[in-house]
């Protein structure tokens, strides 16, 4: 008896609830069983098949955070803020959005703001100063309302300010004036002298006080810088001796920018250190010289023997305060030594 199949199973379920999956049936040799050494089925006992019921749902996942921003302030406390997007990847199919925020806030600090100080209100005034007659009275105020930080500009205006004030006449005695600022120096460059004054008025005496004690003006030496010293010449050194002992020569005479030297930024002498002249003592002595030769003169005879001269001056140069030239002026030499006819 030859095994035969059974019908196929009915499909299992999707292996997947969601996207692919895959889903099997099955059938058994067993209609009939082979018996009696029948062949057993051909094919096989299970069938395998993909399916699909639905997209899985995706939940959504943040990217990395950008890059911080620049601070909202350029001073004092600011914000920065960074970004990020629920984008990696994307919620689909029903599924979750990303939790949490997609920004940050965080709190910058780049430097101090700089604070500009301000006044406090003006206390109240102080009692007087004097119990009769006129004295003075004060109040004040602070920079410190705020005070000035962090480069900030200190206030402008004083912190105190001073009242005349009056109860009752009485001796006033006389008393000096802060004393003046120091008057200029009384000259530009070394030592010279300043001056301070004050004024036996404040107060000054009335109803019988007494007058100041003390001077009025004071003096005190100043120094501003060294005077420029010009340079001075020293006088002329003597003449040197002569650079010739006949005839023209020179010397010269020195002197040196020293009497005094510049200092100080002075200037320097003008004019030249050195002098040069023209000096003589005797002529120098020139002794005679022989010009050259003249040419040879015409012989004295046209045949036999005869004679020929040549010349020469003493005057290249000529002797002054020297000696005359050496040697004769005048040469003789034979010429035609033939007979004639």
């Amino acid at each position: 008896i030859h095994g035969g199949w059974t019908s196929w199973s009915s499909w299992s379920s999707c292996s997947q609830s969601c996207s692919n999956g895959t889903r099997t049936r099955n059938r058994t040799c067993s209609n009939p069983s082979a018996k009696h050494g029948g062949n057993n089925c051909t094919g096989k006992p299970y069938e395998v098949t993909s399916c699909f019921l639905k997209n899985c749902p995706i939940h959504g996942g943040w990217t990395s955070w950008s890059s911080w921003s620049s601070c909202s302030q350029s001073c004092l406390n600011g914000t920065r803020t960074r970004n990020r997007t629920c984008s990696n990847p994307s919620a689909k199919h029903g599924g979750n959005n990303c939790t949490g925020n997609p920004s940050e806030v965080a709190i910058c600090f780049l430097k101090n703001c700089p604070i500009h100080g301000d006044w406090t209100s003006w206390s109240s005034w102080s009692s007087c100063s004097q119990s009769c007659s006129n004295g003075t009275r004060t109040r004040n105020r602070t920079c410190s309302n705020p005070s000035a930080k962090h480069g900030g500009n200190y206030c402008t205006g004083n912190p105190s300010e001073v009242a005349i004030c009056f109860l009752k006449n009485c001796p006033i005695h006389g008393g000096w004036t802060s004393w003046s600022s120091w008057s200029s120096c009384s000259q530009s460059c070394s030592n010279g002298t300043r001056t301070r004054n004050r004024t036996c008025s404040n107060p000054s005496a009335k109803h019988g006080g007494n007058y100041c004690t003390g001077n009025p003006s004071e003096v005190a030496i100043c120094f501003l810088k060294n005077c420029p010293i010009h340079g001075g010449w020293t006088s002329w050194s003597s003449w040197s001796s002569c650079s010739q002992s006949c005839s023209n020569g020179t010397r010269t005479r020195n002197r040196t920018c020293s009497n005094p030297s510049a200092k100080h930024g002075g200037n320097y002498c003008t004019g030249n250190p050195s002098e040069v002249a023209i000096c003589f003592l005797k002529n120098c002595p020139i002794h005679g010289g022989w010009t050259s030769w003249s040419s040879w003169s015409s012989c004295s005879q046209s045949c036999s023997n005869g004679t020929r001269t040549r010349n020469r001056t003493c005057s290249n140069p000529s002797a002054k305060h020297g000696a005359p030239c050496p040697g004769r002026n005048i040469q003789v030499s034979p010429c035609n030594p033939t007979d004639c006819p």
